[in-house]
């Protein structure tokens, strides 16, 4: 998706040489995902914790924002950072706030889409880069 983005900033005409001269990524990224799910199905990868549906949706939105925040100031940075615990029935506030900052900041895409300049390709970059991190997170089956 980031090569494609790419040839859309550069004005490139997605013919038929486009979508080939990608197809080794796309074939790589393929098995890249069945690697991920025959470790999954052998035990090697754990499950994450059984979260309802909509509590996902708080905790993506919330390091969606948190990574942007910890872009613009790095402090209390760390390679792990836990699922929340419900203090009596509710998370901390912030993240029943998050899903809404999320989508300002996602529409922001939707406001640059037509300006094709840098700012549209980082924030695409950006959003697609993201996604694939968290796309785990949102699909899981319980």
């Amino acid at each position: 998706m980031v090569l494609l983005l790419i040839d859309y900033y550069k004005d490139r005409k997605f013919d038929k040489k486009v979508w080939l001269e990608k197809a080794p990524f796309y074939y790589f990224s393929v098995m890249g995902v069945v690697a991920v799910l025959a470790q999954k199905e052998s035990g090697a990868i754990a499950d994450i914790p059984n979260h309802a549906w909509y509590d996902r949706i708080f905790f993506c939105s919330f390091s969606f924002i948190n990574y942007i925040w910890k872009m613009v100031l790095p402090l209390n940075l760390s390679a792990y950072y836990p699922y929340p615990v419900k203090q009596g029935n509710f998370y901390p506030a912030i993240f029943y706030v998050a899903p809404f900052i999320a989508l300002v900041v996602a529409s922001l895409l939707l406001v640059f889409i037509n300006l094709k300049n840098t700012l549209f390709l980082e924030i695409a970059f950006y959003l697609v880069n993201i996604f694939l991190c968290f796309n785990y997170c949102l699909l899981e089956v319980q």
